[in-house]
């Protein structure tokens, strides 16, 4: 009896700290950079089973959202793990009609993971706390490519802890690029900042973390040229 109320105490003091170690990194962020990542009221927020194939995530989607996501891109909130969520962007590329979207992605940085977790982004394995950092030296910095959007995709037996730990820490990245960004353009930190000058770079860098459910076909093998033969 003793053990079991030993245990007891252990886990309500492991919550605790728990509490307020999350609580430390919300109080951690100023307001400016709380409305960087807040989710409109008027967004629809919805919970995602990340084990489930692309075509039938996508259809329970369309059908919490109550659109044709073939007409065009719908933003909506992910509900995460802690009552966190993220605001997402999807679109469907293949349609009944035939009818296939083209998108741009020269400017999106795509990021993906396999079923053990493991993050590859734009080719680059990145453990998943570090892609707050690629984000923050990447995103917006005028280089060759000029990343300001970003893809996510997973597998169906990624874990759901890893997923979800992505989507927070992207959301951290902007924040951090916002930050040196905005020392760059206003020579003011994010905090200090007018609503005006925050509203202007969030119109040239939008927090955009699009669902990548779309599965291409794999283009078949170039056909092997015919040997030609010299004539006598």
């Amino acid at each position: 009896m003793k053990k079991i109320k030993f245990l007891y105490l252990l886990l309500l003091i492991m919550l605790f700290f728990a509490a307020c170690d999350r609580l430390k990194v919300e109080d951690a962020f100023c307001a400016n950079e709380k409305r960087v990542f807040s989710l409109p009221d008027s967004l629809q927020k919805i919970t995602l089973d990340y084990q489930l194939e692309a075509k039938p995530l996508m259809s329970y989607i369309e059908k919490q959202l109550g659109i044709d996501l073939c007409q065009k891109p719908a933003n909506f909130g992910v509900i995460l793990a802690n009552n966190n969520a993220v605001t997402v962007q999807l679109h469907k590329i293949f349609c009944v009609d035939g009818i296939i979207s083209c998108f741009i992605r020269r400017d999106e940085a795509q990021i993906s993971l396999n079923k053990e977790g493991v993050l590859l982004v734009e080719q680059e394995l990145v453990a998943i706390d570090s892609i707050t950092y690629w984000l923050e030296a990447n995103l917006l910095n005028r280089k060759k490519i000029n990343y300001k959007k970003t893809s996510l995709s997973w597998e169906t037996d990624t874990p759901k802890d890893s997923i979800e730990k992505t989507f927070v820490n992207i959301k951290k990245g902007y924040v951090l690029s916002y930050r040196k960004r905005t020392t760059e353009f206003f020579k003011k930190t994010i905090c200090d900042v007018s609503s005006h000058q925050l509203d202007s770079l969030q119109k040239l860098l939008p927090l955009t973390i699009r669902l990548e459910l779309n599965k291409f076909p794999i283009p078949p093998p170039p056909p092997i040229p015919e040997k030609t033969t010299n004539s006598p």
